[in-house]
């Protein structure tokens, strides 16, 4: 796993609206046994696909990422269309390939068609399909959305999202990109900093406008 960070922004304060999506970078393969089989320190995780940026966290067999990127590649449409077609992807994968019983993923996708940030919210796991989310979400004026997934814990973690993100208004009241960056990056270093196991302090983002 990982941690990821997502956000819609549309300021009104003549700040251009975006998205931007965050990550560490630290990627474990395990073989069929759960023994590591190789480790990146420098993964990507965050993708510009078609007009869309989309951001990948999961514990699924390693060939999904892959076929996941030909999928959004090939379905070019719509992000509120998209997300229905990627819950289903994702539901079907889980439910008849994937064998893994501790099975799960988070994925956020962004656009930024006509100046209006859109966000979808895919997440899964095997183990309680039935609680799957997915959602899509536009922005208003003056409106952020943020979204956070991955290692982190809920309600154990909440703290973090709290204390850094929870006032990301009045730390950034005109919500302008560099500074909003700079909050979320102390987001991901604190949350990557609670699970190293998983998560490293190679913190990557991708922005689309």
């Amino acid at each position: 796993m990982t941690v990821l960070f997502a956000m819609a922004a549309r300021p009104e304060s003549g700040q251009v609206p975006y998205i931007l999506m965050g990550s560490d970078s630290l990627e474990i393969n395990l073989d069929k046994d759960g023994n590591l089989k190789n480790k990146n320190e420098d993964a990507k995780k965050i993708y510009k696909i078609n007009d869309k940026l989309v951001s990948y966290s999961g514990r699924l067999d390693i060939c999904f990422r892959e076929d996941f990127l030909k999928f959004l590649n090939k379905n070019d449409c719509e992000l509120s269309e998209l997300y229905k077609l990627v819950y289903q992807y994702v539901y079907d994968y889980m439910v008849n390939v994937e064998i893994a019983p501790d099975a799960k993923c988070a994925i956020y996708i962004g656009c930024c068609n006509n100046s209006i940030p859109e966000l979808a919210e895919i997440r899964l796991e095997k183990r309680e399909l039935s609680k799957a989310i997915h959602k899509h979400y536009v922005a208003e004026k003056d409106q952020l959305i943020i979204k956070v997934a991955g290692s982190i814990r809920k309600p154990e973690d909440d703290d973090l999202f709290y204390s850094i993100l929870g006032n990301m208004t009045e730390r950034c009241p005109d919500l302008a990109l560099p500074r909003v960056r700079k909050v979320a990056k102390e987001y991901l270093e604190k949350a990557a900093a609670r699970y190293p196991e998983t998560c490293n302090q190679n913190i990557k983002f991708e922005r689309l406008r």
